[in-house]
Order: C-alpha cells, then sequence, then structure tokens
C-alpha cells in the first residue's frame, strides 16, 4: 500500500489522494468559516429576483410574473421592492385602489422608497388626481433631488395646473447634461404661458440634438408652437425636420394640426386617415378627427369617432364631454342621457359634468330626473347659466313660481343673459302677459337675430296678437336658421296663410309634411329620437 501511494505513475491512487486533500480541506473551512459565509446574500438574491420577474411583466407573462411575486412575499412580508412591483402590475391592469393601498404599504415598510414614491405619483397622474400627484412626485424628488423622469413628470404636471414658474424651476432644476429632451416641450409652453416667447426661441436650437435620441420632441414642440399661434413656424419646424424625422404616428399628428389650424381641414382628415391606418388603436387620432368632423357640423361622423376613440380609453373625460354634447347636437337623446350618466358615474361632483347630465336629460325631456341635478348644478356653481339650467327644468317640471326666481337670479347676476331672457319671455307668455313675453323676446332676438327659439316665440306671439307681418319675418329667419324642425315649417305656413298667400303656404305646409314624416319614421325604426320643442332646449354648455 504504501509502494503504491508513493508511485506517482499510479493514476487512480493519485485521483484518490487528491480527493482526499480536497475533502480535508473543505472540512477545515467548514470548521474556520460558518455555512453562511458562503450563502449569497439575501438582498443580491431577492434583487434578481425581481430583474426576473420585471423581465416576464415586460414580455407580457403577467400571470408568472404574479406567482413569483407571490412566492417571494410569502416567504418575506415586508419585502417593500416585491411589493412595489406588485403594486405596478395592479396599475398596468388599471386595479387603482389596489394598487394605492399596495404603494402605501410598501411607503409604510421603507418610507424613503424613491420608486414607490414615484409609482404613486404615476398612479395619482393617471386617476386625474392632479394634486396627489405632485405630492408624491415631490417626496420622491426629495429623496432622490437628480432624478430627471421624476422631475420631469412634475414639471410637466405644474404645466398642466398652470404652475408655470414652477414648472420652469423643476425642469431646470436637472443638470443641463441630464435633462431630458422631453422637457423642451413642457419649457416652450410654461414660456408661452408667461408671455416670454423670446425664451421658446433660445430652446430651438437643442431641438435638433434632443431629436437625435427622441425623435418625439419635435412633433410635439410643433403643436405647442400651433397652440400658441406660431403656426407658420410650426410648419417650418416640421419641414426642416422631415428629411431627418421618420413619419411617425406623432409627426403625422402634429402636421395635422398645422394643417387644421391653416383651414385645410380636408388635407388634415387625410393626414389623420394615414395616422389611423398606421395604428389603428391612436386615441388621438380618433380624437382629432371627431374634432375635425364637429368643425364640419357632421356630428353623427364626430359621434362615431369619439365611440371608435372610447373603445380605446373607456373612461376618457374629454372624449365623453365631447361624445355627449355630438349626440345631443345629432338628436341622439337617448344615447346622449346614457353617455352623460357614464360621465357622471365618473366625477359627479364636477360642474360641467352636472351641466352635461342635466342638459342631456332636459334634451330628453326627463325634467324629474334632471331636477336634483340642476339643483347640484346650482350649488356647485353659482352662475348665471347654473341658473338659466334650474329655471328651464322647474318651468316644464310645472313649477312656474320656482322657475321665475331662478331666472331672476340669472338677470341679477348677468343682466345680458340672453337665455334668461328668452326663458322669463316664455314664463311670462304662460302666465297670460303677452306684452311682457313680446318685450323680452325683442331683447332676445335683438342681441341675437339667429336665435331660433327666440325668432320662433316671438313670430308665436305675433300671430296670437294680430301682428301677421311681424310673425312672418320671425318665421322666416327661423326657417333659414333651423330648416330641418317640421314645426317651423307649420307656423311659417299659417301665417303665409291668413297673410293671403296660398301658394306659400302650400309648400311651407307640405315641407311640413315631408319632415315630420321622415322623423316619424326614423321613430319607428329605432332611430334618434327628434329634437325636443324649442322652448324646451338648454342653453349652450360652457365647457
Amino acid at each position: 500500500m504504501r509502494a503504491n501511494l508513493a508511485n506517482p505513475t499510479n493514476t487512480g491512487a493519485t485521483k484518490c489522494l487528491s480527493r482526499i486533500v480536497l475533502g480535508l480541506t473543505l472540512m477545515a473551512a467548514a470548521i474556520a468559516f460558518p455555512a453562511t459565509a458562503f450563502a449569497v446574500p439575501q438582498a443580491t438574491t431577492s434583487a434578481q429576483s425581481i430583474k426576473r420577474i420585471q423581465f416576464l411583466v415586460d414580455r407580457g407573462q403577467v400571470d408568472a410574473a404574479e406567482k413569483q411575486i407571490w412566492e417571494m412575499i410569502t416567504r418575506e412580508p415586508e419585502n417593500a421592492p416585491a411589493i412595489n412591483l406588485l403594486a405596478e402590475i395592479r396599475t398596468r391592469q388599471k386595479r387603482f385602489p389596489e394598487a394605492e393601498a399596495l404603494f402605501k404599504r410598501v411607503l409604510a415598510i421603507k418610507p424613503d422608497f424613491v420608486p414607490a414614491n414615484r409609482s404613486l405619483g404615476q398612479l395619482y397622474a393617471l386617476q386625474g388626481r392632479r394634486e396627489d400627484a405632485k405630492t408624491a412626485y415631490q417626496k420622491a424628488l426629495e429623496l432622490e433631488p437628480r432624478d430627471a423622469k421624476t422631475a420631469l413628470a412634475l414639471g410637466t404636471l405644474c404645466e398642466e395646473t398652470n404652475e408655470f414658474e414652477r414648472s420652469i424651476e423643476t425642469i431646470n432644476s436637472i443638470p443641463a447634461r441630464l435633462r431630458p429632451p422631453a422637457s423642451l416641450p413642457v419649457l416652450a409652453s410654461d414660456y408661452f404661458a408667461l408671455k416670454q416667447p423670446d425664451k421658446v426661441a433660445a430652446l430651438t436650437p437643442l431641438l435638433r440634438r434632443g431629436a437625435a435620441s427622441d425623435p418625439s420632441v419635435v412633433p410635439r414642440f410643433a403643436r405647442v408652437l400651433v397652440d400658441n399661434g406660431f403656426v407658420d413656424d410650426a410648419q417650418e419646424l416640421l419641414q426642416a425636420a422631415a428629411p431627418h424625422e421618420k413619419l411617425t404616428t406623432e409627426y403625422l399628428m402634429a402636421l395635422a394640426r398645422v394643417q387644421e389650424a391653416q383651414g385645410n381641414l380636408v388635407l388634415a382628415g387625410r393626414t389623420l386617415a394615414r395616422v389611423t391606418k398606421l395604428d389603428p388603436h391612436s386615441f388621438d387620432a380618433l380624437f382629432q378627427s371627431a374634432r375635425l368632423a364637429s368643425q364640419a357640423k357632421e356630428y353623427k361622423k364626430e359621434a362615431a369617432l369619439l365611440d371608435k376613440a372610447l373603445e380605446i380609453q373607456p373612461d376618457d373625460l374629454e372624449a365623453l364631454r365631447h361624445l355627449v354634447l355630438a349626440l345631443m347636437r345629432s338628436g341622439d337623446a337617448v344615447k346622449a342621457v346614457a353617455a352623460a350618466r357614464q360621465l357622471y358615474s365618473l366625477k359627479p361632483a364636477d360642474p360641467d359634468t352636472l351641466y352635461l347630465l342635466g342638459a342631456a336629460l332636459a334634451n330628453h325631456a326627463e325634467w324629474h330626473e334632471a331636477r336634483p341635478i340642476m339643483e347640484k348644478l346650482v350649488s356647485a356653481r353659482d352662475d348665471a347659466t347654473a341658473h338659466v339650467m334650474l329655471g328651464m327644468t322647474l318651468m316644464n317640471d310645472g313649477d312656474i313660481e320656482g322657475a321665475s326666481q331662478q331666472i331672476e337670479r340669472a338677470l341679477q347676476q348677468n343682466a345680458n343673459e340672453i337665455e334668461a331672457h328668452y326663458y322669463k319671455g316664455v314664463i311670462a307668455r304662460q302666465r297670460g302677459d303677452l306684452p311682457g313675453a313680446i318685450k323680452e323676446m325683442e331683447i332676445v332676438v335683438g342681441a341675437n337675430p339667429r336665435h331660433a327659439p327666440g325668432q320662433v316665440e316671438l313670430g308665436t306671439l305675433a300671430l296670437q296678437t294680430g301682428d301677421l307681418e311681424r310673425a312672418r319675418q320671425a318665421f322666416e329667419q327661423a326657417v333659414s336658421i333651423s330648416p330641418e324642425i317640421p314645426e317651423n315649417h307649420y307656423q311659417l305656413a299659417l301665417a303665409y296663410r291668413r297673410l293671403g298667400f296660398p301658394d306659400k303656404a302650400r309648400v311651407q305646409m307640405a315641407e311640413f309634411q315631408k319632415l315630420k314624416n321622415a322623423a316619424d319614421h326614423a321613430k319607428a325604426n329605432g332611430a334618434a329620437s327628434s329634437d325636443p320643442p324649442a322652448e324646451n332646449k338648454p342653453p349652450s354648455a360652457p365647457l
């Protein structure tokens, strides 16, 4: 045995000896150092696990990611990064209350955890809770002052909430070499708001350098220029960038905005069609296309485009507001009420929401249900328009005295409120005060000759008092303004007949019958209901 061990040519013995020596070495090491000395630190393994899970989330494998996160949280209930990642997943899933609770749990465990403060700001911003978002972003910046993304997010929110000087200060706190190109359009908007266009001009040399790393900065800057009336400058900027700029959806959107501002609505529509071809799910393209349709008074087309946009972003408040108006203008009172109810479910205390729901209900003659909404509106916004809306509702709900009080309050706040004079005239007629009613309607049409309901009311009063020539003039005006309303033609036919113009009367009566038959046919086939009587129409919405 001794000879074999000593013989270096015996490879088997050599390997055996090597294993023995290795074993003795490891045993000695184990005695000298505790087992924990060889373990990978838990924080390191946790961080690596978080990275792996984040990779799954980024690839859309959310179920697998969640499973692993829950396993981590089960083992480590106070693992702040793991809980934070779960909160971010909940934010992506739009499960906002859960996400907020999880972020707050992270901050209870680790108050100085910057990602949670930053992500909480993003969550609040998504919900439209801008003040809460600014508070969260500010806290994140206090913990990490050089965080460029957070500073830009806070600066952008300050610009959106008209805190222009704070926005500039926040963005300029980012070191110049770290300042994101996306800050340039925000700063430009700030400087325009503060009437400092020379400082906007000073930003333009930075655009080319910024566009190299962020191609969206040029079209965003161009849109800021358009919004502030510098249309030609925006066009020059886009033209200069065109050879270097990929025709992205953002670039085309900015180009369409320029074309719209120049009055080229057809060309703008074609450019937006290119956007939707590149990205059929572009909310912005659909929304801007809807605005073009509204300018062309194509309200049914506007409503259809907004419906498509809301399929992409179902709870977008601005799109819902415009949809309610488009549906009312296109005569689809039932759908207008449904859209207004959806808006109300999202933002029930907002005065504009209350106005639109009240107006939609009034447009559908649902006076009893409109009444409490209008009362809330007056409480939320004590102005002449709100009192007119409540007065109109009370009048149609049978409370003439209450209606009169609201109309008088409106006139006390604004003696030139045309709609208040109109409803004061209607109430005077209902009370039998024809001279008083005529006086108010003369004020209405004198201030606005194209006020169709006022012309109809004045014509009706003139017929009742025997002033046939004045009735003819008023009804002719009403027909020229609103030829789609059957009753206007009917009233004009009556005036012509009494004035001794039977041929003209027959033409108007035939037009009345044609429009009425079309309306009855549409109603029988489930189409949009016709407009309510003129006196019931709500005044325009001050959005």
